[in-house]
């Protein structure tokens, strides 16, 4: 089953109490910096007009929202004091505690009974796999696998793959593919086991995690929309 479906609305001030305007942080100076007065914990706010977030101020590791505007109707977004990931003008990285991950396993029953799970490694790599948990767990320990969902055994590879991809890069994993792509196009020659696309710039097929190594990889809602 694809996890994720559920609502959640709070209140970020209830949480961050301090507002700073373009303060240097660490070589990284954000159009503005949530942070708790109680707690180490911040939030990076990117106002884009004319580029995203480079991908060095992402690999800090902050939870970074971004708010990317091209006509006056985006302001209106900021205004509404509301974020959500599934605006096309909004961007979240690095808000892990949002997949339903689980690196507690302490309390889990451990069993070599295959499961099928959607992983992402550390290169942000991923794939669909049926493996024991332990073996989940042997991975997370190692720090190769960084997330991971639970599937339903009986869940359609491809669609499920697709869905997660795009499930988990909204929810800010470091996750790179080509199903986010806006030069991936579906590969109808292929079968629903082989998870690959046809490049576009390229002129080539490729498998989809291609884009960790791909200078030419974009990230693009567009592209991506009709896997939500």
């Amino acid at each position: 089953m694809f996890g994720g479906n559920e609502i959640e609305n709070f209140d970020l001030t209830k949480h961050f109490n301090v507002l700073e305007m373009e303060k240097n942080e660490g070589g990284f100076r954000p159009d503005i910096l949530l942070s708790s007065s109680k707690t180490n914990r911040k939030i990076y706010v990117e106002i884009a007009v004319t580029h995203s977030v480079e991908q060095e101020k992402i690999d800090l590791g902050e939870v970074i929202v971004e708010y990317s505007l091209s006509t006056e109707e985006d302001i209106q977004l900021i205004k509404s004091r509301k974020i959500t990931s599934r605006n096309q003008q909004v961007h979240v990285y690095n808000l892990h505690s949002k997949i339903r991950i689980n690196k507690d396993l302490s309390k889990t029953d451990f069993c070599n009974k295959k499961k099928r799970y959607f992983l992402i490694f550390r290169s942000g790599k991923s794939i669909i796999k049926d493996i024991p948990l332990p073996e989940v767990k042997k991975q997370l320990r190692y720090n190769s696998v960084v997330n991971y969902i639970e599937l339903d055994l009986d869940a359609d590879g491809i669609e499920a793959y697709k869905r997660n991809i795009v499930y988990s890069f909204e929810h800010g994993a470091k996750i790179k593919n080509c199903f986010l792509c806006r030069y991936h196009a579906k590969n109808d020659y292929r079968s629903d086991i082989d998870f690959t696309i046809f490049c576009k710039f390229l002129k080539q097929g490729n498998d989809s995690n291609y884009a960790v190594e791909c200078e030419y990889f974009r990230a693009d809602s567009k592209a991506y929309s009709e896997y939500l």
